[in-house]
Parts: structure tokens; C-alpha cells; sequence
């Protein structure tokens, strides 16, 4: 294939994912907002941290398979046979961390819910509905990437389409019925979720078939989780440490107003899944270290412009964003290009970070967590944390050390894998 045909083929699928996409992300803005509108203050509060509950559970899960499924599905990709061993090794590892996950997460969240006022009984019922939630939060994680790797662009873009769909219309049934609390809310999303990984299930069957995985490859999925665990395991606590924190030092209208900024990152997410659906693939199949170097540049300095133009846009209009969130957080015009700042910068981290892991660079992936305790004793001395601010002043400066670490440590890998391929020296 020429290098013309290549890159008519890549605009072809870029113009077909950034198409879905739009509708994607449009469907899910519509329905947080119809969310942040409708809802009363203390139970968009409770949702935002059911929300945080089932991203927990899926990192703990998770531990380093999601890691594992795209370096190792990008080894074999084009072998379907060879497809469907990694995924189900996989998954079978990742049913032994599923009861570690559930020890973990429920007992604080739990905790977290009572603190914020929440009857007893009410979060029992949470915390037990998203204990049944593990199966399909990790299968729609871990599925689609192998339907990525084969190419099956078009079928995970209609499973994350139905999915957003029937949340949408769940959500908008739900707040036209006058049911403005948290659980009929959160059965919505929990629906969404069913359907995305059991879509997710059958497109892997329909494309790579059934195989059993082998003890090596369950052994080899099992080394990323040992690399990795930890860094999972403090993931949760770093991605929720806001929400808790303010939890802790304020009140349901400051999570309120928390969770509200955060339905914003829907303008960073169109960028994201371009990466996830077109870049994160290829770069996993590409074996020259030229290209995965120059992949690398394409892949940061675009995500870089990308966060600076949605961040100049927060500072010059202000009101249209606040508009989106509606009367109750018109306040947050102060706090706006802050928490549009700290999400670029966890965009940036979250792209540096899982091009290493793609290319298997996960040796010193540890050094993230002293980093980042770092940057937070670093924030709480700069900022208040009694304020919405000050949380995201403080989320901001721990993502800092940890940041400019990755970039560097991405760098030397990609000196080495040249030097390498070159015949120089290798990698100690």
C-alpha cells in the first residue's frame, strides 16, 4: 500500500471515529446534563460518587490487565485465533482480582456515603448494585480492545453508541417521571454498562471466535499485574482524592460543584478516543522505533494543542460553558479554566502513560507514586482545601512530578529502542 493510499485510508477512519465520536460524546454531555439541571444539589452529589465507585472497582479489577490485553493483542494482531487466547487469559485473571477489587472499594465508599448524609439503607443498596457491576465493567473495558486491534473500528463505535443511547433515554424517562434521586439515576448508567460489554462479548466471538488461553500467556498477563498493581491501586486513590476530599472538608454542594466541572472533560474526550481508536493500536503493532518516536511527537504535541485551545477558550467564554451547567454553578466562573487546566494536564499524563504501557515500558512504572505523593504534599501547602479551588489547584500540582517524569522516561526509552535497532548499546 503507497503512502498516499495509507494516509487516504487513516482520514477515512479519523473522519469516521471523530464523526461517532461527536455523537458519542454528544449523547453523554446531554445526558450529564440533563443530570446536573434536574437533579436536586445532594443527590447529584451521591451520583458523582457512584460514579466514582464503578471507576474504582474497574481499576482495581483491572490491575494492569487492560495494559497486558493491548501490548500483548498488538503482538498478534491479525492472528484471530491468537486474539481470543489473550482475551480470555485475560479475563481469567482478572476474575481472581475481582474479589480483592470488592474488599478494597466497597467498605470506604460505603463509609463515604454515610458521611455525605446518605441513609443506611440507600447505601447498602448503592454499594450491593455495584458489586454485580464487576463482570460488565471490565468486560466493557477489555473486550473492545481486542475488536480494536482487529480492526473492528465500526463495531465498538455502535456498542459505545448504544450505550450512550440507552443511558440517555433511561435518564431522560427517569427525570420526566419526577424519580430526581440518585438510585433510579445510577440503574441508568448500570444499564449502559450491560449492554456495552455484553455487545462487547459477542463481537469478540463473532470476530476471533472461542479459545482458551495458555498458562504462558496467563503468566505474561500476570507480570503486567505485578508492574502495575500498585500503580492501580494508588490510580484510585489519586483519580477520587478531589471528590474525597472535599467530602471530608466541605459538602454535598462542593462535590456538587465538583462533579458538575467534571461532566466538562466531554471537550477533551473526542481527542482521547481518536487516540484510543486509531493511535493506540497502531502504535502497538509498530515494530521501527522511528515511527514509534515519531508517532510519539504527533501524538503529544497534538494532544498538547488540543488542551491549550480548550483552555484559552474557558479564559476568553467563560459563560457559554457555565451556561451548559446551568443556574446552580454559574458561581464557578473563577474556577472554570482551573478545572478545564488540571483535566488537560491528566489528559497529557493519561496519553504519555499509556503509550509506555503500550510499548511494554513499565519497569520504573512505580516511581509514579512517590512522584505523586510528592506533588500533593507539594498542592496542600499551596492551596486551600476548604475551597473548590484549592482541590483543583492541589489535583493540579500533583500531576506535575509525575508528568514531566513519564515525558522524560518515554524519551530515553525511545533513544534506546534507536540505539538499539542501531546496533549501539541496549537497554540496562
Amino acid at each position: 500500500m503507497s503512502l498516499r493510499q495509507k494516509i487516504q485510508r487513516w482520514t477515512v477512519q479519523a473522519g469516521g471515529v471523530l464523526f461517532t465520536q461527536v455523537g458519542v460524546q454528544g449523547i453523554g454531555a446531554v445526558t450529564g446534563l440533563m443530570l446536573v439541571r434536574w437533579m436536586p444539589k445532594d443527590e447529584y452529589a451521591w451520583l458523582t460518587i457512584c460514579g466514582s465507585l464503578l471507576a474504582t472497582i474497574g481499576l482495581l479489577a483491572d490491575g494492569g490487565i487492560g495494559t497486558a490485553i493491548t501490548s500483548m493483542s498488538g503482538r498478534v494482531a491479525g492472528d484471530k485465533k491468537a486474539l481470543a487466547e489473550v482475551a480470555d487469559a485475560c479475563l481469567s485473571v482478572r476474575n481472581r482480582l475481582a474479589l480483592l477489587s470488592l474488599v478494597l472499594t466497597l467498605p470506604p465508599f460505603f463509609m463515604l456515603f454515610t458521611r455525605t448524609e446518605m441513609s443506611f439503607g440507600m447505601a447498602a443498596l448503592v454499594v450491593g448494585s455495584a458489586a454485580v457491576m464487576l463482570w460488565p465493567v471490565t468486560s466493557s473495558k477489555f473486550l473492545p480492545v481486542t475488536l480494536r486491534i482487529a480492526g473492528e473500528l465500526k463495531s465498538t463505535q455502535i456498542m459505545e453508541l448504544s450505550g450512550v443511547l440507552l443511558r440517555c433515554g433511561l435518564t431522560a424517562i427517569v427525570l420526566v417521571a419526577g424519580w430526581w434521586h440518585v438510585y433510579p439515576a445510577f440503574l441508568a448508567t448500570v444499564a449502559s454498562i450491560w449492554l456495552h460489554a455484553g455487545l462487547a462479548k459477542r463481537g469478540v466471538r463473532q470476530v476471533a471466535g472461542r479459545a482458551f488461553g495458555t498458562q504462558t500467556q496467563k503468566a505474561e498477563v500476570w507480570s503486567f499485574v505485578r508492574a502495575l498493581y500498585a500503580n492501580h491501586l494508588f490510580f484510585c486513590v489519586q483519580g477520587q482524592i478531589a471528590t474525597w476530599i472535599v467530602s471530608f472538608t466541605s459538602g454535598v454542594t462542593e462535590i456538587a460543584d465538583i462533579g458538575a466541572l467534571s461532566r466538562l472533560t466531554v471537550f477533551f474526550s473526542i481527542f482521547g478516543a481518536i487516540f484510543h481508536y486509531l493511535v493506540l493500536p497502531n502504535v502497538a503493532s509498530t515494530q521501527c522505533p522511528r515511527l514509534v518516536r515519531t508517532k510519539f511527537i504527533v501524538s503529544i504535541t497534538g494532544t498538547f494543542g488540543a488542551v491549550l485551545l480548550v483552555i484559552a477558550a474557558a479564559c476568553l467564554f467563560p459563560r457559554p460553558f457555565l451556561w451548559i451547567l446551568g443556574g446552580s454553578y454559574s458561581h464557578l466562573s473563577l474556577e472554570l479554566p482551573l478545572a478545564f487546566a488540571v483535566q488537560g494536564i491528566g489528559v497529557l499524563n493519561s496519553v504519555i502513560w499509556t503509550f509506555m504501557q503500550v510499548r511494554g515500558w513499565v519497569r520504573l512504572s512505580w516511581l509514579n507514586i512517590p512522584l505523586t505523593l510528592g506533588g500533593y504534599i507539594l498542592g496542600v501547602l499551596v492551596a486551600d482545601l476548604t475551597t473548590v479551588s484549592g482541590v483543583l489547584l492541589m489535583s493540579g500540582v500533583s500531576l506535575l512530578p509525575p508528568l514531566l517524569w513519564a515525558l522524560g522516561y518515554a524519551w530515553s526509552n525511545l533513544r534506546w529502542d534507536l540505539a538499539a535497532m542501531n546496533g549501539e548499546s541496549s537497554r540496562v
